[in-house]
């Protein structure tokens, strides 16, 4: 037995060091490419003298960087509302627009749910568009034009200087339409300034994004310390553009520890209480354990010996549906850190979660079975007692883990080759769209309408929740029993190979990757498979203890301290020098890239709020309304006013 546990995990030490390289070869070309996220940092904890985006950018210029542009996040609450409220506004007279010209009906609703007065869609919904897109342009104008003079910049001089060419297609649409904004903004922007003044909009929070020209610049910022006290001037990467929280932008490090804290102690209260519904499921292989813990079910089994042999083959389903509904609930969690990324099934602390939960109920609730109470208290009383009742337990049930790994992942490969879940929310996507009217156009064929999909429109595959759980827990049995009952060995290489045919086709064919992190999950996986790895060595080393065989004891503790030596040596740079791009990699993409005469397109408003962005929009079918003269002049506003409903 310690021959065999010295070459499996050996061979999986190996295996790590070797996989840490090729993975170090792809982390630096995906640090490379020219995208948003490579060329930019997140920097919270601004003081107050640095929340503008001229006195951010200069701070950068003043350590000879090469600054595209900052941001500063604003707080915008009433202007994000508007935009809201605007989207839903355009939706809806997109949809009108289409039930007007592709069914030939005059749409028509009621300005309210009950009792509301009857009017002609199409007027009334153009009316709301036009209103709202000249407050939020008002609003837009007005807050750019005090951090602009914040700044020290003209923006009258800056708007004049823009050329035509480059103005964005709605706002070009929006001067066709709207008479006189200029003289209207002017009129009203005293009162708008007085009304920054009284609200929130406009007021800068204390997180900035920056973006740089080269990746030199960049990579010295993300590595540099900006200031003297701990939490000021923070930097990280930042997230890619369409994955930021920005609700979570500018969160203060009291908010965000205090979050931390609250997900970690929700996380540990769940566990605990987790381990009531599974150790409940683990002691129905158990019949025996079951009986005694719920004695009426004991002459049911002694006159039916079958219904005994059902509850031990449902056990392995039951806990799989457990196992599966974890990630969700866990989520819930990570959304309370305060994250500048999108909280999603991708998230590293998310996995972390899911492992750990997994390690500890699989490995540990599974043993108590049914005692779980007066096991706990022995624990408590006595740490050391956990090893030998892990040790003593564990052997018997090289089975039950080889069931559950074995419905888990070929029950969950089933269901994921057949797309049962894809295909059944695109039949009720489909009666759905039948009853609400969405199904007029190709553009509404292919709109995900309530959480519905269509099936041509996959999600992304989320590997935080399949890694942290399934993977993990053939890892550890794999580890726990590759030398206790080999045959779990061959077992585990079947669940391998199977599943690495069935999602290499997943992946090539079905699921897109938009959600490429560029292997931030694969530090946290290996971090955890080494944990894993001690975990297993200390039980195995518990199991050959109980058999009194203290030479094969002795003999089995440098495995141990060659394992922690290993994660100690892993732990000192491996992981390090791929959090940034090395500075030799930056200097020669930065001369390649200057050769071709690289253009920044890509950077420009990255990181710009996305209620900022779009000053005026409009349906796609907009123009329809134009062309057949539904409205009477070039102004939206008095066309739609001399509509009577």
């Amino acid at each position: 037995m310690n021959q065999k546990m010295y070459f499996i995990f050996s061979l999986f030490a190996c295996f790590q060091a070797r996989d840490l390289e090729w993975y170090q070869e792809h982390r630096r070309k995906f640090l490379s490419k020219k995208e948003a996220s490579n060329y930019s940092i997140y920097m919270s904890g601004l003081p107050v003298e640095y929340r503008s985006d001229g006195a951010v950018k200069q701070h950068f210029v003043e350590q000879n960087a090469h600054v595209f542009e900052a941001r500063v996040a604003l707080q915008i609450p009433n202007l994000e509302k508007n935009a809201m409220m605007r989207q839903s506004v355009v939706d809806k007279l997109e949809h009108a627009i289409n039930v007007q010209y592709v069914k030939g009906v005059t749409p028509k609703h009621r300005t309210k749910m009950c009792g509301g007065k009857m009017v002609m869609s199409i007027p009334e919904y153009n009316k709301e568009l036009v209103e709202l897109n000249s407050k939020i342009s008002s609003e837009i104008d007005n807050i750019t034009y005090v951090h602009q003079t914040r700044d020290g910049e003209d923006p009258t001089l800056k708007e004049a200087e823009r050329e035509p060419s480059v103005k964005d297609e709605d706002e070009v649409k929006a001067s066709e339409h709207v008479d006189g904004k200029k003289q209207s903004v002017a009129a009203g922007f005293v009162s708008s300034i007085k009304s920054l003044v009284y609200s929130e909009d406009g007021s800068a929070r204390n997180a900035a994004f920056i973006s740089f020209s080269d990746l030199t610049s960049t990579n010295l910022a993300l590595q540099a310390c900006h200031h003297h006290k701990p939490w000021v001037c923070e930097v990280q990467p930042a997230p890619k553009p369409e994955q930021v929280e920005w609700k979570n932008v500018g969160t203060s490090n009291k908010s965000k520890q205090i979050g931390e804290l609250l997900s970690l102690a929700l996380t540990v209260i769940l566990c605990l209480f987790w381990t009531i519904p599974v150790g409940f499921v683990a002691s129905l292989s158990n019949v025996e354990s079951l009986t005694e813990l719920l004695p009426f079910l004991k002459p049911v089994v002694e006159n039916n010996p079958w219904f005994g042999q059902l509850l031990a083959q449902l056990a392995p389903l039951i806990l799989v549906g457990f196992i599966s509904m974890l990630p969700y609930i866990l989520l819930a969690f990570v959304g309370l850190e305060k994250s500048i990324c999108l909280a999603s099934l991708q998230s590293p602390s998310l996995f972390n979660k899911v492992a750990w939960f997994t390690i500890i109920q699989t490995f540990f609730v599974s043993t108590l079975s049914g005692s779980v109470t007066s096991e706990l208290q022995k624990i408590s009383e006595n740490p050391s007692y956990a090893v030998e009742l892990m040790a003593k337990a564990l052997p018997s049930q090289a089975s039950y883990f080889i069931q559950v790994i074995l419905v888990q992942n070929f029950l969950g490969l089933g269901t994921e080759l057949l797309r049962v879940s894809p295909v059944a929310q695109a039949v009720i996507r489909h009666y759905a769209a039948k009853m609400t009217g969405y199904d007029l156009t190709e553009k509404e064929m292919n709109t995900t309408i309530m959480g519905l999909r269509v099936f041509s429109d996959p999600l992304e595959y989320y590997f935080g929740s399949k890694l942290g759980g399934e993977t993990i827990l053939i890892f550890m049995v794999l580890f726990v029993y590759g030398t206790m009952s080999p045959i779990t060995c061959y077992f585990t290489l079947l669940v391998f190979f199977i599943l690495a045919m069935g999602f290499r086709n997943q992946f090539i064919y079905i699921y897109p990757i938009a959600n490429d992190s560029g292997g931030t999950l694969f530090t946290c996986f290996i971090k955890t498979i080494i944990v894993c790895m001690i975990i297993a060595q200390v039980i195995l080393i518990g199991v050959v203890g109980l058999k009194q065989s203290p030479i094969a004891t002795a003999l089995l503790i440098p495995l141990l301290i060659s394992t922690f030596l290993f994660q100690w040596y892993l732990n000192k740079r491996h992981y390090a020098v791929t959090r940034c791009l090395p500075l030799e990699d930056c200097s020669k993409i930065d001369r390649e890239n200057e050769r071709e005469g690289m253009i920044l397109d890509f950077l420009k408003e990255a990181y710009l709020q996305p209620a900022i962005k779009t000053k005026f929009a409009f349906p796609e079918n907009h123009d329809k309304i134009i062309e057949t003269g539904e409205t009477n002049s070039r102004d939206p506003l008095s066309s739609v006013e001399s509509t009577s409903p």
